[in-house]
Parts: structure tokens; sequence; C-alpha cells
């Protein structure tokens, strides 16, 4: 019997094929790189309130919105320590439009956290939440790529909604996107903030309340939230002292044709 390698259920036999071809073959199919050494993850929970948010998006089911059947994506941002829902909102689509929105609202509601914990997709990564997260003082964290486990509790959360809040909404009927929101809201309000979670043997408002008098969560006032989550873009003025956002014309005074300026507007306007 003339010798053999089995390779990938694959039975070669030696002259044929050539030494050239399964080489080829084991570098193409990345054969001769060890697998990844499995690293234990072990149970991590932040010490107070505010210390780690974790945000993640969740595509939805289809709903009926003003009408017309359309998928809803979920947004939301969990507070590690608690496991309290600081913010949540449905919406049409998975953009940063939507996460600065909850974002904002947030921080607008329970101050800013020391840290704000996301994956690396493109809505996580634009220059706008890095420059918010800086005027904040917030640190601003990617996990790694595929690395769903790291933000294991959103994710539990995710599993919550699927099985707690949705199968409650009824198919057949017509909300508008703030009928839908309202009724998420109460759902979190009377029935996932006030059950006991089973990772901390306490309701999720329960714990974040308990830990407020060891924390000292810095708020911002109206004034101080517009500042810091402003829009900026850059525009070069033309020839007419005018500058284009949107299809709109704005006028800038005539010293700054044919400079580059920078525009400033509020989040969501």
């Amino acid at each position: 019997d003339q010798p053999s390698v089995v390779l990938c259920a694959y039975t070669i036999t030696n002259g044929a094929p050539g030494e050239a071809s399964v080489r080829r073959f084991i570098r193409q199919n990345n054969l001769n790189t060890p697998p990844p050494e499995t690293v234990p993850r072990k149970k991590f929970e932040t010490p107070h309130i505010g210390d780690l948010w974790l945000s993640d998006f969740m595509h939805g089911q289809r709903f009926k919105i003003d009408g017309v059947r359309r998928k809803l994506f979920v947004c939301g941002i969990i507070d590690d320590h608690s496991r309290l829902i600081v913010g949540a909102r449905w919406t049409l689509h998975e953009n940063t439009g939507a996460l600065e929105r909850v974002f904002k609202d947030a921080v607008a509601t329970y101050g800013c956290p020391k840290v704000f914990y996301c994956d690396n997709g493109a809505v996580y990564s634009t220059t706008h939440l890095q420059k918010v997260c800086a005027r904040l003082g917030v640190a601003l964290v990617h996990s790694k790529p595929y690395d769903s486990p790291s933000r294991g509790k959103i994710e539990r959360f995710w599993r919550t909604v699927r099985e707690g809040f949705l199968p409650l909404v009824p198919h057949d009927a017509d909300y508008s996107l703030e009928e839908f929101n309202q009724r998420f809201a109460q759902w979190l309000a009377h029935h996932y903030h006030r059950r006991v979670h089973h990772g901390t043997n306490q309701t999720p408002l329960d714990r974040f309340l308990a830990d407020l008098k060891n924390v000292n969560l810095r708020r911002l006032t109206d004034v101080e939230l517009e500042r810091y989550f402003y829009q900026s873009f850059q525009r070069k003025v033309k020839n007419d002292a005018t500058v284009p956002v949107d299809s709109v014309l704005f006028e800038v005074p005539a010293k700054y044709i044919g400079s580059f300026v920078e525009l400033r507007h509020p989040t969501g306007q």
C-alpha cells in the first residue's frame, strides 16, 4: 500500500497531486495556522452606576408605521452596574442620528458616564461621536470585531425585548413612531425596570437608586448639553459670500470669501 495523507476529508496519494498544489491548498485554506487560543471570559461588573454604559442596536420586526409596514431598529444604552436602561428608542434607520439622540437624552437624564462602550461599527466610529465624548470627558471604547460576548449585558437585554416586549405588541395595528416608543417606554418603566434581574438579584431601578448615594453623577445644564452635542463641519465660502448646507445657502461676512469656515448647529437640527 502506498502511504497517504488525510487532509480535510481529502485523501492525497503520494505523487498526485504535486507537492506545490498541496502547499497552495494548505496556504489558501489557512490550514497551517494554529486555531486561536480560547480565552476564558470571566464575569465582570463595574462597582458603581455611571462607571460604564454599553450601547448597541437591535434589528426588530416589521410593524405598520403610519400606514406602511416598516422594519424597525432600536438603539439602547444600559448601565453596567444596575442594568438600568438609561436610553432607548425605536427608529426607522440604524444611523448616527438615532444614536446621538438616544445618547443625548441619556446624558440629559442620568448625567455623564465615565466610559461609553460600543462595537466598532460605522455608527459608533464617527468623528462627531468622538468629539462629543471628548467634550463630555467620556472615554469612548470600542469592542474588538465580532466580540459580542464583551457586550453581553446589552445582548441579554435584547433577548428580553424579543421575548418580553415584542410578543405584547399587536402586529396588525397601525402606529406612529412616537406611539410605538411610548409603548416601549411604558414596558421599560413598569416591567423591565421593576422586575428582579437574574444577574443582580435586584430590580434595575432599586439597584440604581441604592447606589446614588455612593456616586456624584456629573449633570449638565441645557446650555451645556447643546454646546457639547453640537454638529460641526467645514465649508468653503463661495464668491458671493455664501456657504451651502443641504442645498440651502447661508450668507457669511464677505471677508471670508475663498476661505474654509467651521459651521455649527445643535444635534438633530
